[in-house]
């Protein structure tokens, strides 16, 4: 039994009275499915929005399976998938459960969720004609009623009771309505609560027979490829609970493990032996991101000879030494040869008549038309993926597992 107090606390006010409400006694569903969908590179697609109650406890299994259309040959390189699972609290999107606004749990009804039609009463709240009496009532029709009215009637009334003793603002309808106590309230955006990543590999496939045609030529033995999931994971099981009411909320992505072939080693600008990294000088904060290190054209040397460099920004400095970037050369480094079969990062360079201004797409967003080349189409709206992912819901909530009433 949960304890609703009566009255204020404040000084003189005097004892407060006590109701007792019953508590709701949880069940055990499940909420699995299987999501299929054709993907591109770069993109966020969502494959999960699934309510989330007041007490809510879910266990989630993620399993994630790939594969791709033949490519135009074998790539050295993969894919990393990466499915993210956010918890999204309905209160961050309405300025009334924001505020926890007083009386609003006497008028939900009026509440609107996105792009969501609600048919339903509009509680009036407690005043002189009682508006709990009003909204329970049960129609007379020639001089009888109803049962199945008369029973959800009474379940109504019961539940704007327990409304009604309490000060109606949201946090406590929350608590009357499904006597779950709200621990958490002080989430401001999306909460990260897991996810699984695994990875893209491609195997080659050699043809064993020979295609010759108008639009295709394709000797015996031509080398292609195909994606396929890898078998190592990290990640996958996810535990999670509302206090409120909550959309969970499943994205996946696909990102390249890019490689770079157009810039300058960063080493290669030490000049001299202070130069190199001392431990006294760690925790300096941040340096420059030069971007001789993604295409060497950014650099300018001037008419004495200085070389003067630019920058995209600021990273955690000596950086260099705590990380690397795949790096390709030869003919994998060269556009029109065998560059194709790898996931390089190909810099545009910007030019002003005979002048090269500088990289003209130095950003860090994944555009799906330059990690497209290993496959026949490669367009901007091209879906060269095939994911399909089996979502496992263990779901504990306050609710009922009979449908029928008792007899």
């Amino acid at each position: 039994m949960k304890d609703q107090k009566l009255g204020g606390d404040r000084l003189g006010s005097g004892s407060n009275m006590k109701v007792e409400m019953r508590n709701y006694e949880r069940s055990t569903h499940d909420l699995g499915f299987v999501w299929k969908s054709t993907m591109g590179v770069g993109t966020l697609v969502p494959f999960m929005s699934e309510v989330m109650l007041p007490g809510d406890s879910f266990e989630i299994n993620l399993k994630n399976h790939m594969m791709t259309i033949p490519t135009n040959g074998p790539l050295f390189g993969s894919f990393k998938v990466q499915l993210d699972v956010f918890k999204c609290p309905i209160r961050l999107y309405m300025k009334e459960l924001h505020n926890n606004q007083l009386n609003i749990g006497m008028n939900m009804a009026t509440l609107k969720l996105p792009q969501l039609r609600l048919r339903a009463k509009n509680p009036e709240g407690l005043d002189v004609d009682n508006g709990i009496n009003e909204i329970t009532k049960v129609m007379v029709v020639d001089d009888g009623i109803y049962l199945d009215d008369l029973n959800i009637m009474q379940k109504v009334f019961y539940m704007l009771n327990r409304v009604a003793v309490s000060d109606g603002s949201y946090k406590s309808w929350l608590e009357t309505v499904y006597a779950h106590k709200v621990s958490n309230w002080v989430v401001e955006s999306p909460m990260y609560v897991g996810g699984l990543i695994k990875e893209l590999t491609f195997d080659e496939v050699i043809s064993t027979a020979e295609v010759n045609n108008e639009s295709v030529n394709q000797p015996l033995g031509s080398l292609g490829g195909r994606g396929v999931m890898g078998s190592k994971n990290k990640g996958g099981y996810i535990n999670v609970k509302a206090d409120e009411p909550c959309i969970l909320l499943g994205l996946i992505s696909l990102t390249p493990r890019i490689d770079y072939s157009q810039g300058n080693k960063w080493d290669t600008n030490l000049k001299t032996m202070d130069d190199l990294h001392k431990p006294q000088l760690d925790g300096i904060g941040f340096q420059d991101v030069i971007t001789d290190q993604m295409h060497f054209l950014d650099t300018r040397i001037t008419n004495t000879g200085k070389v003067v460099f630019k920058s995209a920004g600021k990273q955690p400095a000596w950086i260099n030494y705590m990380t690397n970037v795949n790096q390709c050369r030869g003919n994998f480094a060269i556009d029109g040869q065998e560059m194709f079969m790898t996931l390089n990062r190909k810099y545009e360079i910007e030019t002003a008549g005979e002048s090269i201004v500088g990289i003209g797409d130095l950003t860090t967003y994944i555009d799906p038309v330059k990690f497209n080349d290993i496959f026949s189409v490669g367009k901007l709206d091209t879906m060269n993926f095939w994911a399909q992912i089996k979502v496992d819901i263990k779901a504990r909530r306050k609710m009922s597992a009979k449908v029928m009433p008792n007899l």
